[in-house]
Protein backbone atom coordinates (compact mmCIF):
# COMPACT_ATOMS: atom_id res chain seq x y z
CA UNK A 1 0.00 0.00 0.00
CA UNK A 2 1.23 3.52 -1.05
CA UNK A 3 2.54 5.77 1.75
CA UNK A 4 2.03 8.84 -0.17
CA UNK A 5 -0.47 10.13 1.07
CA UNK A 6 0.11 9.59 4.88
CA UNK A 7 1.99 12.81 5.82
CA UNK A 8 -0.62 14.93 4.45
CA UNK A 9 -3.55 13.05 6.61
CA UNK A 10 -1.06 12.91 9.61
CA UNK A 11 -0.93 16.32 9.16
CA UNK A 12 -4.92 17.15 8.50
CA UNK A 13 -5.51 14.77 11.98
CA UNK A 14 -2.46 17.27 13.70
CA UNK A 15 -4.99 20.41 12.45
CA UNK A 16 -8.15 18.80 13.80
CA UNK A 17 -6.62 18.13 17.11
CA UNK A 18 -5.01 21.23 17.55
CA UNK A 19 -8.74 23.21 16.61
CA UNK A 20 -10.31 20.79 18.97
CA UNK A 21 -7.60 21.77 22.09
CA UNK A 22 -8.22 25.49 21.29
CA UNK A 23 -12.00 24.87 21.87
CA UNK A 24 -11.51 22.96 25.08
CA UNK A 25 -8.72 25.19 26.59
CA UNK A 26 -6.82 28.35 25.79
CA UNK A 27 -3.80 27.03 23.38
CA UNK A 28 -0.45 26.87 25.43
CA UNK A 29 2.96 25.46 23.58
CA UNK A 30 4.23 22.89 25.08
CA UNK A 31 7.05 22.16 27.77
CA UNK A 32 9.39 19.90 26.67
CA UNK A 33 11.85 17.82 29.31
CA UNK A 34 14.94 18.95 29.14
CA UNK A 35 17.46 17.08 26.53
CA UNK A 36 21.16 15.97 26.88
CA UNK A 37 23.46 17.09 24.19
CA UNK A 38 23.54 14.94 21.45
CA UNK A 39 26.64 12.88 21.14
CA UNK A 40 28.50 11.32 18.14
CA UNK A 41 28.62 7.45 18.68
CA UNK A 42 29.85 4.38 16.58
CA UNK A 43 25.59 3.12 15.86
CA UNK A 44 25.02 6.75 15.21
CA UNK A 45 28.29 6.94 12.71
CA UNK A 46 27.55 3.62 11.27
CA UNK A 47 23.90 4.47 10.65
CA UNK A 48 24.65 7.67 9.19
CA UNK A 49 27.30 6.16 6.73
CA UNK A 50 24.78 3.67 5.37
CA UNK A 51 22.40 6.51 5.13
CA UNK A 52 24.54 8.47 3.11
CA UNK A 53 25.29 5.05 0.94
CA UNK A 54 21.78 5.12 0.21
CA UNK A 55 21.59 9.15 -0.25
CA UNK A 56 18.98 9.53 2.80
CA UNK A 57 19.52 11.88 5.11
CA UNK A 58 19.50 10.33 9.14
CA UNK A 59 16.88 12.00 11.36
CA UNK A 60 17.55 10.96 15.12
CA UNK A 61 15.96 13.60 16.98
CA UNK A 62 12.96 15.48 17.06
CA UNK A 63 12.81 19.42 16.44
CA UNK A 64 12.69 21.37 19.62
CA UNK A 65 10.90 24.78 20.18
CA UNK A 66 12.96 27.32 21.25
CA UNK A 67 10.62 28.99 23.43
CA UNK A 68 8.11 28.41 25.60
CA UNK A 69 5.09 30.44 27.36
CA UNK A 70 5.04 31.82 30.38
CA UNK A 71 1.48 31.26 30.93
CA UNK A 72 2.45 27.37 31.91
CA UNK A 73 2.83 27.06 35.29
CA UNK A 74 4.82 25.06 37.86
CA UNK A 75 2.07 22.31 37.98
CA UNK A 76 2.22 21.77 34.22
CA UNK A 77 5.56 21.49 33.88
CA UNK A 78 5.98 18.06 35.95
CA UNK A 79 3.04 16.62 33.72
CA UNK A 80 4.79 14.24 32.07
CA UNK A 81 3.36 12.14 29.00
CA UNK A 82 5.34 9.52 27.93
CA UNK A 83 4.61 7.27 24.81
CA UNK A 84 6.65 4.35 23.03
CA UNK A 85 6.14 2.59 19.97
CA UNK A 86 7.44 -1.00 19.41
CA UNK A 87 11.52 -1.77 18.85
CA UNK A 88 10.92 -2.49 15.31
CA UNK A 89 12.72 -6.20 14.17
CA UNK A 90 15.17 -4.86 11.65
CA UNK A 91 14.97 -8.15 9.49
CA UNK A 92 13.24 -6.55 7.00
CA UNK A 93 12.62 -2.67 5.53
CA UNK A 94 9.73 -0.52 7.63
CA UNK A 95 6.50 -1.24 5.77
CA UNK A 96 2.69 -0.37 6.43
CA UNK A 97 2.40 -2.26 9.26
CA UNK A 98 5.51 -0.21 11.43
CA UNK A 99 4.50 3.14 9.80
CA UNK A 100 0.34 2.69 11.30
CA UNK A 101 1.41 2.72 14.91
CA UNK A 102 4.19 5.34 14.63
CA UNK A 103 1.57 7.57 13.26
CA UNK A 104 -1.03 7.06 15.97
CA UNK A 105 1.74 7.86 18.54
CA UNK A 106 3.23 10.62 16.74
CA UNK A 107 -0.67 11.91 16.52
CA UNK A 108 -1.21 11.23 20.32
CA UNK A 109 2.33 13.09 21.53
CA UNK A 110 1.37 15.75 19.44
CA UNK A 111 -2.16 16.31 21.34
CA UNK A 112 -0.56 16.24 24.63
CA UNK A 113 1.72 18.58 23.28
CA UNK A 114 -1.08 21.15 22.95
CA UNK A 115 -2.26 20.55 26.30
CA UNK A 116 0.73 21.60 27.60
CA UNK A 117 2.18 18.79 28.80
CA UNK A 118 6.09 17.71 28.90
CA UNK A 119 6.14 14.70 26.22
CA UNK A 120 8.64 11.94 25.36
CA UNK A 121 8.07 9.79 22.96
CA UNK A 122 10.03 7.25 21.87
CA UNK A 123 10.75 4.96 18.94
CA UNK A 124 13.07 2.96 17.80
CA UNK A 125 14.84 -0.84 16.26
CA UNK A 126 14.73 -4.13 18.10
CA UNK A 127 18.12 -4.85 16.59
CA UNK A 128 18.95 -8.87 18.37
CA UNK A 129 17.13 -12.19 17.39
CA UNK A 130 18.46 -15.27 15.53
CA UNK A 131 16.08 -14.05 12.11
CA UNK A 132 17.90 -10.98 12.44
CA UNK A 133 21.55 -12.85 11.80
CA UNK A 134 19.58 -14.66 9.10
CA UNK A 135 18.35 -11.88 7.15
CA UNK A 136 22.09 -10.60 7.10
CA UNK A 137 23.45 -13.55 6.04
CA UNK A 138 20.61 -13.55 3.01
CA UNK A 139 22.08 -10.54 2.06
CA UNK A 140 25.99 -11.54 2.19
CA UNK A 141 26.30 -8.36 5.10
CA UNK A 142 27.34 -8.67 8.85
CA UNK A 143 24.37 -8.88 11.16
CA UNK A 144 25.51 -5.24 12.19
CA UNK A 145 25.59 -4.03 8.76
CA UNK A 146 22.64 -4.97 8.06
CA UNK A 147 20.99 -3.60 11.19
CA UNK A 148 22.65 -0.27 10.58
CA UNK A 149 20.98 -0.24 6.77
CA UNK A 150 17.59 -0.93 8.03
CA UNK A 151 18.06 1.43 10.81
CA UNK A 152 18.49 4.14 8.69
CA UNK A 153 15.87 3.37 6.50
CA UNK A 154 13.24 3.81 9.42
CA UNK A 155 14.94 7.62 10.10
CA UNK A 156 14.92 8.54 6.66
CA UNK A 157 11.20 7.13 6.55
CA UNK A 158 10.22 8.95 9.75
CA UNK A 159 11.99 12.36 8.48
CA UNK A 160 9.67 11.77 5.35
CA UNK A 161 6.59 11.13 7.42
CA UNK A 162 7.03 13.91 9.51
CA UNK A 163 7.34 12.19 12.77
CA UNK A 164 8.34 14.45 15.56
CA UNK A 165 10.28 11.57 17.95
CA UNK A 166 12.36 12.56 21.26
CA UNK A 167 14.59 9.75 21.24
CA UNK A 168 15.32 6.61 18.95
CA UNK A 169 16.64 3.92 20.61
CA UNK A 170 19.06 1.60 18.90
CA UNK A 171 19.42 -2.21 20.99
CA UNK A 172 22.87 -2.43 19.60
CA UNK A 173 24.08 1.44 21.60
CA UNK A 174 26.78 1.31 23.99
CA UNK A 175 24.15 3.15 26.28
CA UNK A 176 21.53 0.87 25.44
CA UNK A 177 23.88 -2.15 26.59
CA UNK A 178 25.36 -0.27 29.10
CA UNK A 179 22.03 0.54 30.81
CA UNK A 180 20.83 -3.44 30.20
CA UNK A 181 23.75 -4.40 31.57
CA UNK A 182 23.24 -2.43 34.91
CA UNK A 183 19.26 -3.41 35.05
CA UNK A 184 21.00 -7.89 34.97
CA UNK A 185 23.84 -6.84 37.19
CA UNK A 186 20.96 -5.75 40.21
CA UNK A 187 19.02 -8.41 39.37
CA UNK A 188 21.78 -11.03 39.46
CA UNK A 189 22.78 -9.28 42.85
CA UNK A 190 19.45 -9.93 44.28
CA UNK A 191 19.26 -13.48 43.32
CA UNK A 192 16.89 -13.10 40.71
CA UNK A 193 18.75 -14.85 38.02
CA UNK A 194 19.37 -18.53 37.98
CA UNK A 195 20.79 -20.80 35.42
CA UNK A 196 19.00 -24.06 33.75
CA UNK A 197 18.33 -26.06 30.59
CA UNK A 198 15.26 -25.12 29.08
CA UNK A 199 13.74 -28.22 26.42
CA UNK A 200 11.13 -27.81 23.82
CA UNK A 201 9.26 -26.83 20.44
CA UNK A 202 11.12 -23.57 19.13
CA UNK A 203 9.79 -21.16 16.77
CA UNK A 204 12.63 -18.99 14.93
CA UNK A 205 9.98 -16.13 13.78
CA UNK A 206 8.12 -15.78 16.87
CA UNK A 207 11.17 -16.65 19.32
CA UNK A 208 9.65 -18.06 21.58
CA UNK A 209 9.32 -21.82 22.62
CA UNK A 210 5.81 -22.81 21.76
CA UNK A 211 3.43 -25.17 24.00
CA UNK A 212 2.58 -28.63 22.35
CA UNK A 213 -0.98 -28.00 23.04
CA UNK A 214 -0.67 -25.08 20.45
CA UNK A 215 1.10 -26.60 17.65
CA UNK A 216 -0.51 -27.18 14.19
CA UNK A 217 0.00 -30.54 11.64
CA UNK A 218 1.33 -29.20 8.49
CA UNK A 219 0.69 -30.70 5.09
CA UNK A 220 3.17 -33.13 4.28
CA UNK A 221 4.80 -33.75 1.21
CA UNK A 222 1.20 -35.54 0.14
CA UNK A 223 -0.77 -32.57 0.96
CA UNK A 224 -1.69 -34.33 3.71
CA UNK A 225 -1.43 -33.48 7.30
CA UNK A 226 1.21 -34.97 9.63
CA UNK A 227 1.00 -37.38 12.18
CA UNK A 228 2.52 -34.94 14.56
CA UNK A 229 1.68 -31.64 15.37
CA UNK A 230 5.15 -29.88 15.42
CA UNK A 231 3.86 -26.61 13.87
CA UNK A 232 3.79 -22.91 14.65
CA UNK A 233 0.03 -21.90 14.30
CA UNK A 234 1.01 -18.20 13.66
CA UNK A 235 3.85 -18.92 10.72
CA UNK A 236 2.79 -22.19 9.32
CA UNK A 237 6.69 -23.40 9.49
CA UNK A 238 7.79 -26.26 11.56
CA UNK A 239 8.94 -25.81 15.00
CA UNK A 240 12.64 -27.00 15.99
CA UNK A 241 12.84 -29.63 19.16
CA UNK A 242 15.63 -27.54 21.49
CA UNK A 243 17.60 -27.65 24.32
CA UNK A 244 19.69 -24.95 25.61
CA UNK A 245 21.46 -23.38 28.86
CA UNK A 246 19.69 -20.09 29.50
CA UNK A 247 18.59 -17.98 32.47
CA UNK A 248 15.49 -17.67 34.02
CA UNK A 249 13.71 -14.88 36.19
CA UNK A 250 12.96 -16.07 39.56
CA UNK A 251 9.36 -14.74 39.53
CA UNK A 252 8.38 -17.03 42.25
CA UNK A 253 10.23 -14.38 44.34
CA UNK A 254 7.84 -12.05 43.95
CA UNK A 255 4.26 -13.84 43.82
CA UNK A 256 1.94 -13.70 46.77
Amino acid sequence: MPLAGTPTRCLAASRLLRAAAKRCLPFQPSALPPRTAVLPSPCAERCASAAAARGAGVRTRCSTPSTTSPAVSSQQHQDYYTITTPLYYVNAAPHMGSAYPTIAADVAARFQRLLGKRVRFLTGTDEHGEKIATAAAGRGLSPQAHCDDIASQYTDLWGKLDIRFDRFVRTTEPRHAALVVDVLSRCWDKGDIYAADYEGWYCVDCEEFKDEKEMVALPGPDGKPTAQACGCPTHRKPCQHRKEANYFFRLSKYSK
